[in-house]
């Protein structure tokens, strides 16, 4: 498949439209929102499982997540309090 010149496939040529972005080769990733634009594009030295790659993804997913409703979240800052006091009472200071 073809990614850059006269010959490119439709996806790129559209990215390239789309963002500016002109990939070199295939193993250029780019993020597409539930939109269908470009949202973001990184060079084929980004690896898949970085860091600043899978937060844009993260983020662009949360976009898009129910929010939990206020019972759940009451729910979660109780269980979060509750592991706390327990870590408490189980940490035993170092002798100094």
């Amino acid at each position: 498949m073809a990614v850059t010149g006269a010959q490119a496939h439709p996806f790129f040529k559209a990215v390239r439209a789309q963002s500016g972005f002109a990939p070199r080769w295939n193993f250029n990733k780019i993020l597409i929102g539930s939109n269908g634009q470009v949202l973001a594009t990184w060079g084929a030295s980004t690896r898949p499982l970085s860091q600043k790659l899978t937060h844009a993804i993260e983020a662009e997913l949360d976009k898009h997540r129910p929010q939990p409703s206020g019972l759940v979240r009451r729910y979660s800052i109780t269980s979060d309090r509750m592991h706390e006091d327990r870590r408490r009472m189980t940490h035993k200071p170092l002798a100094a």
